[in-house]
């Protein structure tokens, strides 16, 4: 069960973040903008966290949200021909990556 919920927010979240009508209003950098990368990101760390077993795992999980992270960043860059890539972006969702290791640490069935 939790492995279709997580595709259907993987897939909810590449949709979301490649419509076009998205881009224009996310140009505008702000503190709320980058208040929801971290959370979203943060979100999708903790899902992916929820599966893994071992360090090994986790290890995985995590490198696979930055991977997804910076997938959707080119993407955008090249779909829509932005000026500059957003490495801003990347970090924001590493950041919460890294949020949810650290939750996940404390909390490990925070999402079960």
């Amino acid at each position: 069960m939790l492995k279709r919920v997580i595709l259907v927010w993987v897939i909810a979240l590449v949709v979301l973040s490649l419509q076009p009508e998205r881009i224009e209003t996310a140009r505008g950098r702000s503190f709320r903008h980058q208040i929801l990368h971290v959370m979203v990101f943060g979100a999708t760390g903790l899902l992916f966290l929820a599966l893994a077993r071992g360090r090994r795992e986790e290890f995985n999980a995590t490198a696979a949200v930055v991977a997804l992270a910076t997938a959707i960043e080119i993407s955008q860059f090249l779909i829509y021909r932005l000026p500059a890539f957003e490495w801003w972006d990347v970090r924001e969702d590493s950041i919460g990556a890294a949020i949810a290791v650290v939750l996940h640490q404390i909390w490990p069935y925070a999402v079960l």
